[in-house]
């Protein structure tokens, strides 16, 4: 019951992350919903390590707990994402660490792998989206691949030899092919996505508070008045990052329900 209840406190904290990171006109998600997700699990997770006389289970969460909070908060430092993901993924790794049936390697592992999966398909849905809703956007990803046109047939080639490689040890050297291939127009697709739709130039004067600058550096993170107030140039470049959190629930129900993760990459290579 403990189990169980801790899952459920940490899908509808993150739902409610989601909701303010998609609506919010910012992307401004607040920090309560992941403090409660976090504390109940820890708690739980202690009470449920108590009636069943074992230290184990408490110390899988608190194991599994610090193992996603370090790639949550790591990803973070290094501008792959925002503090509200990081935060997200701190959620799932103390209150959620492992299935509702007890301590086990395989469910944070699938969790893990569920939150790369859905994360991959929902960027690629939120670039085709915006691509789409984008006058001559497809023209210009077509210029950027033909400014990379002696750059491509080399990764091309890599991708082929690590194919081929793929087949002498058992695995669909096919499905690798076309995989990596894919990945190469994905980044190109990409690149113009965060170049031409997701950043623009805006008037210092037009700046509220909350807005992504280039200029802060790596970590993603909204400027402040404060820092507003000492910035000496007239114009920045604003960006927009992919609404992610949404990812975070989406893999937690996967997981719970399907499993999957390990799994499906096992059936699909």
């Amino acid at each position: 019951m403990y189990l169980v209840l801790s899952h459920v406190l940490a899908f509808c904290a993150l739902c409610i992350s989601s909701f303010y990171d998609v609506f919010s006109e910012k992307g401004d998600v607040p920090d309560l919903p992941a403090f409660v997700a976090i504390g109940a699990g820890i708690i739980l997770h202690a009470i449920y390590a108590f009636q069943a006389w074992s230290v184990e289970p408490f110390l899988w969460m608190i194991g599994t707990g610090l193992a996603f909070s370090a790639y949550g908060w790591m990803a973070y430092w290094k501008g792959l994402w925002g503090g509200a993901d990081a935060m997200g993924v701190t959620v799932l790794g103390f209150a959620a660490p492992y299935a509702v049936s007890g301590p086990g390697l395989i469910y944070p592992v699938n969790l893990f792998v569920n939150i790369m999966i859905v994360g991959l398909v929902y960027t690629v849905g939120f670039a085709f989206y915006r691509a789409v809703r984008s006058e001559g956007f497809f023209e210009r990803t077509r210029d950027r691949i033909l400014e990379d046109k002696r750059r491509i047939p080399v990764e091309v080639v890599a991708a082929g030899l690590f194919s081929l490689y793929a087949g002498t040890v058992d695995l669909n050297p096919y499905l690798y092919f076309l995989a990596l291939v894919f990945i190469i127009f994905l980044y190109r697709f990409l690149k113009v996505l965060e170049d031409s739709e997701m950043t623009k130039t805006v008037s210092v004067e037009d700046l509220e508070g909350g807005e992504v600058v280039a200029e802060q550096g790596d970590i993603i993170e909204g400027i402040s008045e404060e820092e507003i107030e000492e910035l000496e140039v007239e114009k920045v470049e604003v960006q927009e990052g992919i609404r992610f959190m949404p990812v975070f629930p989406v893999a937690l129900l996967m997981t719970d329900v399907f499993g999957a993760g390990v799994f499906l990459l096992l059936q699909i290579f």
